[in-house]
């Protein structure tokens, strides 16, 4: 085409149609037609104006945000964000953020995302304040450090401590460990300080410290050790290690989200001297910050306890192996479990090590299929590590009620994966409030490791063991249906330890702290406790926390039952499911009633803790409004459970 060809209108219009829909990936508005098909038409140069449309186009504002958004639907399918399993998106708004001018980029891209980031200057010099912050209605406090601060700090000087790491005296790898020394001093002192001026009870994150490039010493010297890229990774497991051992504050790793999405084109270490750890303005930066939020999000959710997953149920052909085993003559290990079923399976056992349970239902021929299993995957996973084997040829929403009832959960806390979306569809048309997962099997791995209901808090002793836990009690119910109950009981040989909990520092206190918190059938209330209100309680003397360590001939099931007594009260009662029925419920409120005087109870229907729902009534508790009261608590202990220290 040239300026002397002669195009007429209708030619014209449907050329402006196709640069929008290739451009633009969209029909045209009516004024943009109108507009772009004039310029065309009265132009002398018409390939110059076409081409000028089309860098129009592709500049433009709606062309920007389009490529952001490709960008994080690419990112989002197999990373660490936005990976909820909620049917409804979590947002939490209110934050304050504390930082010196390098954390503007943060609480900027945060409200022009919809967010209330209020951004309090604040120094990490040994001498700056804490500000004052308005703590009514946050969600969370975020912390950003200043990494030079510290550097200047140990130098005394702020040009020194910038170049605290190039000295031609090879000064800082001579005196690296007495650097890191001072550094960790200072950031211990730093934190506490935060902590006792913040006077904020809700969650505080503490973001990592920006690791510098690795190579900024070039290609043949040595970086990985005495250098400041390890001395930045050395005080950020530091950081991580002390912050684990605090209740309510939490470490934030943010240099994952600049490696995944890229560092160069965001920080501005690249450009500027290392130790400045700045961010860079470009739709990288934007990205990532993107993602801290999105991560703040996701720990939130843990945190608040909003939604968890204690069990993922896996069919096996096309989703635990590639292919249908059953249709090879000859099984060769590693053609049915390379590539993506490694990852699938690495994230499956990564769960169980978290205290998460796993089981099966396949449509297969039982025995062949369990013969099959340990030498498709050589004893990477084994039949063992599931707490229940459902393979036959029943639907599988019939299974999975059967695994439900074995484990005594909620389809709210179960995700089923199957390749089929037929099975899918089956299982949610008995079980709608069941999670699910189908589709590309290369984003599941991410979906278990990085989804906010898989994640916990803590793993504890009876956490760990919660699969050989539950396989113990599915061989209780099986003894049970073969004797009257009394015998039953008593053949279990039944043993207690109890405890009373003052203080966060006993052994006793995060495993119960996890009962109370996951627990939702046996739940007299359903409160969800943060760490901070459960400390400040104790702290006060208010609280005593009773406990119950359960031991049969099948198992030691750890602490299964937990009770909050406060000064006459019993707040709050809730018991493992695993220990239903076997009378462990009264004997802690037989303990609790020769330790404490128990005038009143309080009980609150969630509509999910039917299981406790007569357990005060039926212990001598007369119910006034959402409370019970008693005049005298006499719980005679089970004669069937013995007590023990």
């Amino acid at each position: 085409m040239n300026a002397k060809e002669n195009l007429n209108y209708e030619t014209v219009i449907q050329l402006v149609e196709i640069l929008y829909e290739t451009c633009l990936n969209r029909k045209p508005d009516d004024s943009g037609k109108k507009q772009y098909t004039e310029m065309i038409l009265n132009a002398s140069d018409r390939i110059s104006v076409i081409n000028q449309i089309i860098a129009s186009m592709m500049s433009s504002e709606e062309k920007l945000n389009a490529n952001r958004n490709a960008q994080l639907n690419i990112r989002n399918k197999g990373a660490f964000f936005t990976n909820k399993l909620l049917k409804n998106n979590i947002q939490f708004k209110n934050i304050a953020l504390l930082g010196t001018c390098v954390s503007e980029k943060i609480t900027n891209y945060g409200n022009l995302a919809g967010r209330n980031i209020s951004h309090y200057l604040m120094g990490s010099l040994h001498y700056d304040p804490v500000p004052r912050v308005e703590t009514d209605q946050l969600d969370a406090v975020i912390v950003h450090l200043t990494l030079r601060h510290f550097l200047w700090d140990i130098l005394g000087g702020s040009v020194a401590g910038d170049m605290l790491h190039v000295h031609s005296d090879h000064q800082f790898a001579k005196n690296y460990d007495q650097y890191l020394e001072q550094f960790k001093k200072y950031i211990g002192a730093k934190i506490d300080q935060i902590k006792n001026e913040l006077k904020y009870d809700g969650p505080i994150f503490f973001l990592s410290f920006i690791e510098p490039p690795l190579k900024a010493q070039g290609d043949f010297l040595i970086n990985r050790s005495r250098s400041l890229y390890r001395f930045v990774r050395d005080i950020n497991d530091y950081l991580e290690d002390i912050l684990s051992k605090e209740s309510n504050v939490y470490y934030f790793e943010i240099n994952d989200l600049l490696n995944f999405v890229g560092d160069s084109l965001i920080v501005d270490s690249v450009q500027s001297h290392l130790s400045h750890s700045g961010l860079n303005d470009g739709e990288d930066t934007h990205l990532m910050i993107g993602s801290i939020f999105e991560r703040l999000d996701n720990m939130l959710i843990r945190i608040k306890n909003l939604s968890t997953i204690k069990l993922i149920i896996t069919d096996l052909d096309n989703t635990l192996w590639r292919g249908v085993a059953a249709e090879f003559e000859t099984i060769i290990a590693h053609e049915l479990t390379e590539g993506w079923p490694l990852g699938y399976v690495e994230a499956l056992l990564e769960f169980k090590r978290r205290g998460g349970l796993l089981a099966i239902s396949s449509k297969n021929n039982h025995d062949e299929t369990v013969g099959r299993f340990d030498h498709i995957w050589q004893s990477t996973i084994k039949v063992q590590d599931f707490c229940a084997l459902k393979i036959n040829w029943d639907p599988k929403s019939k299974n999975i009620a059967e695994i439900l009832e074995e484990t005594n959960l909620l389809p709210e806390n179960v995700l089923f994966i199957d390749d089929n979306p037929r099975e899918i569809e089956e299982v949610l048309s008995v079980f709608p409030t069941i999670n699910t997962l189908s589709g590309e099997p290369q984003i599941w791995k991410n979906k278990i490791l990085y989804a906010p209901e898989m994640q916990t808090l803590h793993i504890t002793n009876e956490s760990a063991a919660r699969t050989e836990l539950i396989q113990a009690k599915i061989q209780r119910d099986h003894s049970e249906k073969t004797m009257n109950r009394e015998e039953f009981l008593l053949s279990l040989e039944l043993k207690v330890n109890f405890d009373i909990i003052l203080d966060q520092q006993n052994v006793n206190f995060i495993r119960a702290f996890e009962l109370i918190n996951k627990t939702n059938q046996f739940n007299t209330t359903g409160k969800r406790w943060t760490e901070s209100e459960i400390i400040q309680l104790l702290d006060s003397k208010k609280l005593k926390i009773y406990t119950a360590q359960v031991e049969d001939k099948f198992s030691n099931n750890g602490i299964v039952a937990v009770a909050l007594v406060e000064e006459g009260t019993i707040s709050q009662v809730v018991m493992s499911c695993r220990v239903f029925g076997l009378g462990v419920e009264t004997a802690l409120l037989a303990y609790i009633a020769k330790n404490d005087v128990v005038k009143e109870a309080l009980y609150n229907d969630t509509g999910k803790n039917k299981a406790s729902s007569f357990y005060y009534a039926d212990h001598g508790f007369s119910q006034v409004g959402n409370a019970y009261t008693v005049s005298d608590l006499l719980v005679e202990m089970p004669h069937w459970i013995s007590e023990v220290a």
